[in-house]
């Protein structure tokens, strides 16, 4: 959100996980010259100070400071002096300053009683707010849970046209059992909590802070709307407001003069906010990074794996840690073989791919590269064709099949709802069942070969050293490791990709 700036100081060291994050709106002295603002409460079990005169009054006077809850006395008393040393004759000839100051529990990692948080801490967070935000586990979202995993902050933004305005949201989560966590609309949880059964519990407590900011003209009133809307996108991901949370969204404006649009021109920016507090909770557990704290108290995070080139393609993260099984999700059959989008990699590039003389699918190619690294096939989904495919050579992996193949671009598929309840079924059975097969169709030393759509690749191609040619549209290679070779497929890709 233009003009606003995010700091953040954080404690890392032992049982201290904790820190604070602030909040900077734009202008110089809010005190003077205060900024529209509204709140809503979905739950109130919590301890910020500052609500009840925003309430009240719709204004903003600081900037907003977020920590852990035994703390919030330390950021009322920053505030304080923050606002003083703007307004000298604050409380004397002045009114008292509204401060604003929320906070969530973080006693799970970290040692809520040291009180580590001072005055210097939350002034360090205030002198070091930009522009760039910092997310994850960072501030005041170092010591927090989200859903049994690693929570702390996230940040998302929306546009409104019809308003011409943009709406920028932050969260600090803390909240969720990891029974309820949904994404896309698909419960999750149920199917994590067997991977992790060193997992501590935790219970739809702890509290979320959610911080809106538009450059919308909106008065108090409409901005506590907008709040409000925070809790629709908390329950699309999975949060209840439990008994023991505190459970609050903030709003406000960037302008100072409210100009109010008619309320039902509010409309886009109602679902923006909603749809945003969703997403921002997610990209605060995929910002995160594990944390060990208090009395050896730990929470794995969640991980994001994206972008162009990996050096395992799909499969990448399968190296850097031991995994109980795999499961390839909308998967298809092999190039020069019938399915639906029948491809290997990439479809414009590649016509057909074989090793050791045998044809490969992208699910052989992860399979054996799953068996070397010990991580055995349990689950695929995609169309019939591919599912005779994976009877024939996986038949103690589970299968998924949405679709019946018509040709190379048209099925028979079922509703995307019908499809995930399918998925869905087959990826919770899988969990329960396990299993520990490893299963390649062929063993080393691999030869790969892969005849390419056009001459010019296969010259391209053939620059890679160790690569050879075995005619005019045909290349190979030979490793003795599977990772090798998916490497070098996924460096294939890339640059067929760059030669248009």
């Amino acid at each position: 959100m233009a003009g606003v700036t995010v700091g953040h100081a954080t404690l890392a060291a032992g049982d201290i996980q904790t820190g604070v994050t602030a909040i900077v709106p734009p202008g110089d002295n809010l005190f003077t010259a205060p900024l529209p603002c509204g709140a809503a409460v979905l739950n109130g079990f919590a301890k910020p100070v500052g609500l009840v005169q925003v309430a009240e009054l719709g204004l903003l006077q600081t900037p907003i400071l977020l920590s852990n809850t035994l703390v919030v006395g330390t950021l009322f008393t920053t505030l304080v002096r923050e606002a003083i040393a703007r307004n000298p004759e604050l409380g004397r000839t002045l009114p008292t300053v509204n401060t604003l100051a929320l906070e969530c529990n973080d006693g799970w990692l970290n040692d809520i009683q040291a009180l580590a948080v001072t005055e210097e801490v939350a002034r360090q967070a205030l002198s070091q707010a930009s522009e760039q935000i910092a997310r994850g586990s960072v501030g005041a979202g170092r010591g927090m849970s989200c859903f049994g995993l690693k929570g702390g902050i996230g940040s998302a933004s929306r546009r409104c046209s019809s308003l011409n305005a943009t709406l920028g949201v932050l969260v600090l989560a803390n909240f969720g059992t990891l029974s309820s966590l949904t994404l896309d609309g698909v419960q999750l949880g149920a199917a994590v909590a067997p991977l992790l059964p060193e997992l501590a519990p935790q219970q739809d407590a702890g509290s979320v802070i959610v911080i809106m900011a538009t450059d919308a003209p909106l008065d108090g009133c409409q901005l506590s709307r907008i709040a409000r809307r925070a809790g629709a996108g908390l329950g699309r991901i999975g949060s209840y407001w439990g008994h023991g949370s505190g459970d609050i969204a903030l709003a406000f404006s960037t302008d100072p003069l409210p100009r109010p649009p008619a309320d039902d021109a509010l409309e886009p920016l109602l679902a923006a906010a909603a749809d945003a507090t969703e997403h921002v909770v997610v990209d605060a557990l995929l910002s995160a990074t594990p944390v060990t704290g208090f009395r050896g108290h730990h929470r794995p995070a969640l991980r994001l794996l994206q972008g162009k080139p990996r050096p395992l393609s799909m499969a990448e993260g399968l190296q850097q840690q031991p995994f109980d099984g795999m499961m390839f999700i909308g998967y298809h059959s092999a190039a020069g073989e019938f399915g639906v989008l029948a491809h290997t990699i990439n479809g414009r590039a590649f016509y057909r791919v074989t090793n050791n003389g045998e044809v490969m699918a992208e699910s052989d190619i992860y399979a054996a590269l799953g068996a070397e690294l010990k991580t055995p096939l349990w689950l695929v989904s995609g169309d019939d064709m591919l599912q005779r495919w994976i009877a024939r050579y996986y038949p103690f992996a589970g299968y998924a099949c949405v679709k019946r193949a018509i040709s190379q671009n048209a099925a028979e598929s079922l509703s995307p709802a019908q499809a995930q309840a399918v998925i869905r079924q087959a990826a919770e059975r899988a969990v329960r069942e396990g299993g520990d097969t490893l299963a390649s169709r062929i063993a080393p030393p691999y030869r790969l070969e892969v005849m390419v759509a056009r001459p010019a690749l296969k010259d391209l191609f053939c620059l890679v050293p160790g690569v050879g040619r075995s005619d005019a549209l045909t290349v190979h290679y030979t490793r003795e490791d599977m990772a090798s070779l998916v490497g070098l497929l996924s460096a294939f890709s890339v640059l067929a990709t760059g030669q248009g």
